[in-house]
């Protein structure tokens, strides 16, 4: 056999073998051939193969992305379902096709075809300029791949809902009759969708991207009404009070969506959590659990209701908790949710929603909690009972992990704690608390140690007069 013959032969046999392992582990693979491992063992060889098949075929992680619209994980929606389902409209890919939401699509046509009959406004401008955005806005969904959408639906889609959030927006500021609509619009009535709608617009899974509105903003002829981030926060103030644009605000910075722009509005300003940052070095490996408050009052440790703040800006300082007052109704609970089930998702954010409720949760144990908090405004609710609140903080935080050791309010619970193991605190706080609110019980206290005195001036005059009697 000469050599060219020998090395076809090799080539063939080496072939027959490839083709014979490739054969093999695509049947394994795919279930067409049962292993028997009792009569037909596998050699190394062929396990070595079937796993690098396998490996070949596994997902590879490549980062986020650019992602930041999220379908909320099993874990975190099993815990309150409802939380995250949008009631009224549907914003986004993810609940498009749900039946439930349809009666509003075709709000979102006559919104769309109301804002056209301004001269200014062009259809095919606005077009144009979803087609541009759309591979961009794509990106931002994390799970858009399991959704068939062709790229005239997903340009529709951002036009429409981009249009329907920016009406929304300018309606909620400026009324219903100044952008042309009826009174009794049924988007536009507050006694019926508007607070549904507003509610859906925060749910993590029902977002379009902001550079998608902001986009549209001035397309759509709203520059006279000054920012999408004017417009969002007079918008939403009314459902969330408390709301509080930070002093240093890097407008832009995050322009993500909605959801996040609420949520940058909500966390302690720049200035404080810097400040806090410093202070927390020392102690920021310990993990800290806060004590209720009836226990905390305990150790004379008073609630305060701070003024003029943003929410989460809590301090302690002399033995005073200050806490900014916290309104709660029924949209309160799935907002909260949305925004802490976004900190779980989003890599770059911190968690101080999430710290927050932790640590609010940690203060809540009973209704007598929420009672006390009530009574010194530091809560106010429209909820059934103080118990509904109490249950609120109580689970809002399941399957949310978190960081413990989280700057902010880790300091701040540091402090609340070292004050509250000093005994001397809680010793001094059950005096004043058992003893001294009675006058009765003062005018007693007062009267006995008057006359221990007296007894005690008796007791050394008496000693005096015997070592020393007088000539």
């Amino acid at each position: 056999m000469t050599d060219e013959a020998e090395v076809g032969s090799s080539q063939h046999h080496v072939l027959e073998i490839e083709s014979f392992i490739h054969t093999s582990v695509n049947e394994k693979i795919n279930g067409g051939l049962q292993w028997q491992e009792a009569e037909n063992p596998l050699s190394s060889f062929q396990s070595f193969i079937i796993i690098k098949e396998k490996l070949g075929r596994a997902l590879e992680w490549k980062g986020s992305d650019g992602h930041s619209i999220y379908k909320i994980p099993a874990s975190i929606r099993d815990v309150e379902p409802k939380a995250f389902q949008p009631q009224i409209i549907s914003i986004g890919p993810y609940h498009r096709d749900e039946k439930q939401l349809q009666a509003m699509e075709k709000h979102k046509w006559r919104l769309l075809k109301h804002q056209l009959e301004n001269p200014r406004i062009q259809l095919e401008e606005l077009v144009h300029a979803m087609k541009e955005l759309e591979q961009e806005a794509r990106t931002s969904y994390d799970q858009l791949a399991n959704y068939k959408i062709s790229s005239q639906d997903f340009i529709e889609m951002m036009l429409l809902d981009g249009c329907f959030i920016l009406e929304i927006l300018d309606v909620s500021v400026c009324g219903n009759i100044e952008c042309g609509y009826s009174f009794s619009d049924p988007v536009f009535n507050w006694r019926s969708a508007l607070p549904f709608i507003q509610r859906d617009l925060l749910m993590l899974e029902n977002q379009l991207p902001m550079f998608v509105i902001k986009q549209l903003f001035p397309l759509l002829d709203k520059c006279t009404r000054g920012s999408v981030d004017d417009l969002a926060f007079k918008c939403f103030n009314s459902i969330i009070p408390g709301l509080r644009v930070p002093e240093v605000y890097n407008r832009g910075a995050h322009d993500l969506h909605l959801l996040n722009l609420i949520r940058e509005w909500l966390v302690p300003t720049f200035r404080i959590v810097f400040a806090e940052l410093v202070r927390n070095e020392l102690h920021s490996e310990k993990k800290i659990r806060m004590h209720s408050v009836i226990r905390l009052r305990e150790s004379g440790i008073k609630f305060v209701k701070r003024e003029a703040t943003q929410l989460m800006d809590i301090m302690f300082e002399d033995g005073n908790l200050y806490i900014p007052q916290l309104e709660i109704h029924d949209s309160t609970k799935p907002i909260f949710l949305n925004l802490m089930a976004f900190e779980q998702c989003w890599p770059w954010c911190s968690n101080h929603v999430t710290a927050y409720m932790n640590f609010m949760d940690g203060l809540i144990d009973s209704s007598k909690d929420v009672g006390f908090l009530r009574e010194k405004g530091i809560i106010h609710h429209v909820l059934g009972s103080d118990d509904e609140v109490a249950h609120f903080f109580n689970n809002c935080c399941k399957e949310m992990a978190y960081d413990t050791v989280e700057p902010y309010f880790c300091s701040v619970s540091f402090k609340v704690n070292e004050h509250f193991d000093k005994k001397w605190n809680r010793w001094r706080a059950t005096l004043k608390q058992d003893y001294l609110k009675n006058p009765w019980v003062i005018t007693s206290l007062f009267g006995a140690s008057f006359l221990l005195l007296l007894a005690l001036v008796q007791t050394t005059y008496g000693v005096v007069s015997y070592h020393h009697p007088s000539s």
